[in-house]
Order: structure tokens, then C-alpha cells, then sequence
């Protein structure tokens, strides 16, 4: 099944989502359209960062393993006018418009997406770790993938369950 993925009513790709470990977790290669590469660099923008804003937090002696939703928006609300921060939030307004139709064209609802540049997550692992240069080989030339998406539904809503007495 082919879903599409929407900004600003253009589609900017289109996903198989071949992998699927769960019901709600989708992940695959994105293709972009024509329309799409020229938005991707926001959108993408959001892993560099969430690294970067990680980095931030511990430097701050932050919990960055702490899995709390308060813990997350305390960190982000004392850090939200650093530049980091500020980098975050502008990613993260790009992505939070992104919407993923599947093939009969039905939104779906989702919790997070992530659509990653493979190129740029190669200049960053060996930016921050010089060592995996020799491990990190070139991606070769004729390998169409460039893109991964990420993508967790929303839990689906669950029925009242109706009491007797």
C-alpha cells in the first residue's frame, strides 16, 4: 500500500512503509516529490536538532534518558529561548504540519514522524565520533535511498465499556 505524505495541501512523497514492528510503529524509505526537496531541509532539520538539543540538556545536567512528558516540557520550557532550543521548536513546527494519507486518502493520525536524510545522519554520527570514520563507509552512488520516515499512530481511542449491575 502506498501512503502519501502532505505539507501545505502538496504532496512532498510517498512511502510503502516496509517496515512494521507493531501496530503502531511504520517505517520506510520516502520518496520525495519534485515539491518535497525543496521543503525536506526543515523537516529533516529536526534530527540534527534533537541532537543538539540533547547535547544542551545534559551540558545543563538534564536527564536526557528520563522518559516523563513533565521532565521533557520542564527541560524544554527552562531551554526553549537558546538557540538550540529555538532550532527545535522551528523543526518542530515544520514536522507537526506533515500529514500521511493511506491509499484510499484517509489522514492518519499520528504521535511522531520522522523523515530522515541518511546523508546528513552519516556527516553527523562521524562529526560527533571521529573514531566510525573507517567504519562509515560512502554510501554508494547508485543506492536510490536517501530518505527514511518514521512514523507512530496515535493509540487508537477505546470504547467506553459499559457497566451492569
Amino acid at each position: 500500500m502506498t501512503y502519501k505524505v502532505w505539507l501545505h495541501g502538496q504532496q512532498i512523497g510517498e512511502t510503502q512503509f516496509e517496515f512494521r514492528p507493531d501496530r503502531r510503529r511504520h517505517a520506510g524509505t520516502f520518496h520525495p516529490t519534485e515539491f518535497g526537496l525543496t521543503v525536506l531541509p526543515s523537516i529533516t532539520a529536526m534530527m540534527p536538532a534533537l541532537l543538539d538539543f540533547g547535547d544542551l540538556c545534559r551540558r545543563r545536567g538534564l536527564d536526557t534518558d528520563d522518559q516523563n512528558p513533565e521532565s521533557a516540557s520542564a527541560a524544554l520550557d527552562g531551554l526553549a529561548t537558546t538557540p538550540e532550543g529555538e532550532r527545535l521548536m522551528a523543526a518542530a513546527k515544520h514536522v507537526s504540519r506533515v500529514e500521511v494519507r493511506d491509499a484510499d486518502g484517509q489522514l492518519l493520525a499520528w504521535d511522531s514522524l520522522l523523515i530522515s536524510d541518511l546523508e546528513l545522519l552519516v556527516r553527523i554520527a562521524r562529526e560527533r565520533t571521529p573514531s566510525l570514520e573507517e567504519e562509515l563507509d560512502e554510501p554508494p552512488q547508485h543506492d536510490p535511498i536517501k530518505f527514511m520516515i518514521s512514523l507512530t499512530l496515535k493509540e487508537e481511542a477505546r470504547p467506553a465499556v459499559a457497566m451492569s449491575c
